[in-house]
C-alpha cells in the first residue's frame, strides 16, 4: 500500500511477482486533477537486463487498475566466463526465482539445528567438485524465442548480452504459473547425457542442492529440432571430450582443497569477528582492517601484540602456516607458540595493491612439539617489534 497525502492519491499492489505474469496497481483513491504515476518494470522482466519505468499522466478514478505485462524470462548468470579462468559456472533465474536442482537428502547431520552455539551451521560432509553434474552448452536444446533468454557475465553485470551457446542449455518444460520448473541438459558424473530439474531455490527444503553448474562448451550433432528427451544417451565424441577437460580441472581443485585441509588441525581467518571470538582472541593496540573482500589483522605500537587458541585435536602440529600481506611501511612480527618464539618474520615495504598475500609456512621446533604433545590448544602470538607494525596477517593455520 502507497498513500501519498498530498496528492490525495492512495496505491495497491495486488499482485505477487514471484508468480504473477502481470503486475497489478489498483487505484484506491485519486484527486480530481492529473496525476502522473511511473511503475519500475524488473530488470528480468525484460530482453536488455535492465529495468525501466512505465510513466502515465492522467485523472485517475478509483477502483482503475494498471496491468502491465512480466515477461517470466530465463536469466543465466555466467561466471569467469573468459580464457584466463578453467572453469565457467553458470546459475539460472526465471523471472525473480533463482533455480537450483535438489540432489540428496543424505549425509546431513544437523539439517535441524539445536541450541548449540553454530548449530545453524551444516555439519554434513563436504561433496568433490569434480562429481558435479556439467551443464552442455553446445547443445541446440529448444529453449523457444530467443528474446526470451539473458545472459549476464560477471565481468559486467549491466552487459547482458544476447548471443553465445548459453541461449541453447535448456529446455523449455512449459513452466506453471506457480512453478516455474526448467529441464536442464546435463552430464552427469558417468559422463552420459540426462537431464536435471531446476526448481525455485526456496521451494527446496531438508535435502542438498546445485545452483551453480561448470559449463563444458562443445558442439552437437544432434538435430536442434530434437527434444531432450530425443537425444542419445552417449554424448557426442567433443562433448565427451569437453566434459573430460572439464571434470580434470575440477578434480585438480578438489585436489588443492584436499591438501590444504588433509593436515589441517586448526584455522582462524584474522580480521573476522565471529572466528576470532571462537579462538580466544587477545591483543593489544591491535586492529582489524578489510579492502575489498581481504579482511585481516595487524599490531603497531608500545608492546602491540595479539594472540588466538588453536586447537591441536589430540595431534602434535608440525608446521604453522600463515597468509601475509605487506604493510605499505616495513614490518616485523616475532612468532610464539605456547610462549615459546619459533620465527620473526620481516616484510619489506609495499602497496598493498602491488601484489597478492603470500604464505609462510615455519616448522616447529622438535622442543616446541614435545611441549604441544600434552596439550589439546595451543596459543599462538604475534608482537610488534619496538617501533615497527606487524605485516597483515590474513589467516593462521596450524598443520599437522
Amino acid at each position: 500500500m502507497g498513500v501519498f497525502e498530498p496528492l490525495g492519491l492512495e496505491l495497491e499492489i495486488l499482485s505477487n511477482s514471484d508468480t504473477d505474469h502481470e503486475l497489478l496497481v489498483r487505484i484506491n483513491r485519486a484527486p480530481a486533477h492529473e496525476v502522473t504515476i511511473s511503475v519500475r518494470v524488473p530488470w528480468w522482466s525484460r530482453r536488455s537486463g535492465k529495468s525501466e519505468f512505465k510513466t502515465q499522466s492522467k485523472v485517475w478514478q478509483a477502483e482503475e487498475v494498471i496491468r502491465i505485462p512480466l515477461a517470466r524470462r530465463i536469466t543465466c548468470h555466467v561466471i569467469s566466463d573468459d580464457s584466463q579462468s578453467p572453469v565457467s559456472w553458470v546459475a539460472f533465474q526465471r523471472g525473480p526465482l533463482v533455480l537450483a536442482a535438489p540432489t540428496s537428502p543424505a549425509d546431513m547431520p544437523g539439517v535441524f539445528a539445536d541450541d548449540s552455539r553454530m548449530g545453524h551451521v551444516a555439519q554434513g560432509p563436504m561433496r568433490e567438485l569434480v562429481s558435479a553434474p556439467i551443464v552442455l552448452a553446445g547443445d541446440p536444446v529448444a529453449l523457444g524465442a530467443p528474446d526470451q533468454v539473458t545472459v549476464i557475465y560477471s565481468d559486467n553485470l549491466a552487459d547482458a548480452r544476447e548471443d553465445g551457446a548459453l541461449h541453447r542449455v535448456l529446455d523449455n518444460a512449459n513452466p506453471t504459473e506457480q512453478v516455474p520448473v526448467i529441464t536442464l541438459t546435463v552430464a552427469n558424473a558417468e559422463n552420459d547425457r540426462t537431464s536435471l530439474e531446476l526448481i525455485p531455490l526456496n521451494s527446496i527444503h531438508e535435502s542438498r542442492y546445485t545452483m551453480y553448474f561448470p559449463v563444458a562448451l562443445a558442439p552437437s550433432a544432434s538435430d536442434s529440432s530434437q527434444s531432450s528427451a530425443d537425444y542419445p544417451k552417449v554424448l557426442t565424441p567433443e562433448q565427451l571430450r569437453s566434459v573430460q577437460s572439464v571434470r580434470k580441472t575440477l578434480a585438480q581443485c578438489d585436489a588443492v582443497t584436499l591438501a590444504s585441509t588433509l593436515n589441517l588441525l586448526d584455522a582462524v581467518q584474522c580480521g573476522e569477528q565471529q572466528p576470532e571470538s571462537d579462538h580466544s582472541f587477545e591483543g593489544n593496540h591491535s586492529s582489524a582492517e578489510a579492502k575489498g573482500e581481504l579482511r585481516w589483522r595487524s599490531a603497531h605500537g608500545p608492546d602491540a601484540y595479539f594472540s588466538y587458541v588453536l586447537s591441536t585435536h589430540a595431534h602434535v602440529p608440525a608446521q604453522l602456516l600463515l597468509l601475509v600481506g605487506n604493510q605499505e611501511d616495513q614490518s616485523s612480527v616475532t612468532i610464539s607458540l605456547a610462549g615459546q618464539q619459533i620465527a620473526r618474520l620481516d616484510a619489506p615495504a609495499r602497496p598493498m595493491e602491488s601484489e597478492p598475500p603470500f604464505e609462510a609456512v615455519f616448522d616447529l621446533p622438535a622442543e616446541v612439539q614435545a611441549l604441544l604433545s600434552e596439550h589439546d590448544s595451543v596459543e599462538v602470538r604475534f608482537d610488534a617489534p619496538q617501533g615497527s607494525p606487524t605485516p597483515r596477517i590474513h589467516s593462521v593455520r596450524l598443520l599437522k
